[in-house]
């Protein structure tokens, strides 16, 4: 539960700053799931190969990779590689078991990070 209100709290933040505040297609704790999938793919679409994308969107995007809806984790899954280019092993229809393995890995892989360094992404 704590990672979805992370996560809520974390797209409705990249909502306001992209000016998308109050946009009802693009409020991620909207009832309608189509406002968490535009919140998703907005990331994806804003940092797509853009070398200087903030820690804190790629780790908003990996714990989506944790969402219980497939659709939110199958948007993650392809902004993340639009902005690293690659999945490390992601599947978002994989097993609990598998896909957590594979949220480990982007886990680490964003912690590694530091912090105001670019995400390693194709652009870089």
């Amino acid at each position: 539960m704590w990672r979805r209100v992370i996560l809520a709290l974390f797209l409705l933040g990249f909502a306001g700053a992209s000016g998308c505040a109050g946009s009802p297609a693009r409020d991620a704790a909207s009832a309608a799931p189509f406002g968490r999938l535009d919140a998703v793919r907005a990331a994806g679409d804003r940092y797509a190969r853009d070398p200087n994308v903030p820690a804190k969107v790629l780790k908003g995007l990996v714990e989506a990779l944790d969402n219980d809806d497939r659709a939110v984790r199958m948007m993650a899954i392809q902004a993340l590689q639009r902005i690293t280019g690659t999945r490390h092993g992601f599947d978002p229809y994989a097993t609990g078991h598998v896909r957590e393995t594979a949220v480990r890995r982007w886990r680490e892989h964003v912690h590694a990070m530091p912090p105001n360094r670019p995400s390693g992404g194709p652009g870089v």
